[in-house]
């Protein structure tokens, strides 16, 4: 019915970016490197996953060489409240992934708590 899907929660968007070279690249599994990202993505932010509506991960790797240095800057639009980004760089593209993705996490973390400790200080007043 019409109320029902009203409350209804819409699953987190995923957007991966750049990898200028590499979207294609392939594991030894034949897994591409952006389904492997955006599987980690998903992975890393699975505790958060009913609160965020929008993640995006660009990714820029230096000569499109997989093996090169490599930054990523994570997006995260909330489904209430401000855009939070976290970035990295690390020597190939998934450890770049992986770092800006724990940065992200503590981001959120600290958010949440801070959220929760607005809520019951109004709460208490």
């Amino acid at each position: 019915d019409a109320a029902g899907a009203a409350t209804e929660e819409v699953p987190m968007q995923m957007r991966l970016s750049g990898l200028r070279g590499l979207r294609d690249l392939r594991d030894e599994d034949g897994r591409p490197l952006a389904e492997r990202l955006e599987a980690l993505a998903a992975g890393a932010l699975r505790r958060f996953s009913d609160r965020l509506r929008d993640v995006a991960l660009h990714v820029e790797s230096d000569h499109g060489d997989p093996s090169a240095p490599a930054a990523c800057r994570v997006a995260v639009r909330r489904r209430h409240g401000p855009l939070l980004t976290a970035a990295a760089r690390g020597h190939d593209p998934e450890s770049a992934v992986r770092r800006a993705l724990e940065r992200m996490r503590r981001v959120l973390a600290r958010d949440a708590e801070r959220r929760l400790t607005f809520r019951t200080r109004r709460a208490a007043a």
